[in-house]
């Protein structure tokens, strides 16, 4: 049989193709279109000169397996995290000293809940305006103080609240879970807490 004719049978997935050797023999060749599929939405299946290997693919990358939504860089398909509930909640009325706590579903990456420490435009993960967004209040510290596991991030309002006044939170999706995977959308919260006066 001619040289470089594929036997009847293959092992699949080995980056190879056993093949007439012209001679009445075989020879293993090597067959890059020959990949390892390991079923994982969040795994490359590759050959690379002979080489089968299955290298994760970039944290974000859409997935759906395991009740997951986003992959995590490591080859895992995970749930984005998302903002499990805000302190004061929605709709709520504080004092005007208090601090503001979002509490998510997963583990956070404390570097990604970052704050404004200066009144004005925008900016940051983690924000709180009294004018639905068109500008955001200062915050003590760049830093959101994490709790709980990385779960809970909390700011203190500087220098406070004002009183009698509605704020509202918001987070964007800049804030990433501690696998990689960003916030699915951003958060808002629909209504805002109001402040009471101590008196």
């Amino acid at each position: 049989t001619s040289s470089g004719t594929a036997v009847p049978t293959q092992t699949a997935g080995d980056c190879h193709e056993v093949q007439c050797d012209g001679s009445g023999g075989t020879t293993n060749a090597t067959k890059d279109s020959d990949v390892p599929v390991d079923g994982n939405q969040c795994t490359d299946d590759l050959c690379t000169t002979g080489t089968p290997s299955n290298p994760p693919v970039g944290a974000g990358a859409a997935c759906t397996q395991n009740g997951g939504t986003s992959c995590d860089g490591a080859g895992a398909c995970v749930a984005a995290p998302a903002v499990a509930s805000v302190s004061p909640a929605d709709g709520a009325s504080a004092a005007a000293s208090t601090t503001i706590a979002v509490t998510f579903t997963v583990a956070m990456n404390p570097t990604t809940l970052t704050a404004q420490t200066t009144a004005g435009t925008c900016s940051g993960s983690l924000q709180v305006s009294l004018d639905n967004f068109t500008n955001c209040i200062a915050l003590s510290s760049a830093s959101a103080v994490m709790s709980s596991g990385n779960t809970i991030a909390t700011v203190t309002p500087a220098p406070g609240l004002l009183v009698n006044t509605t704020y509202r939170v918001r987070v964007t999706t800049a804030a990433t879970g501690s696998s990689g995977t960003a916030l699915a959308s951003t958060f808002t919260q629909p209504t805002g807490f109001t402040t009471t006066s101590p008196n």
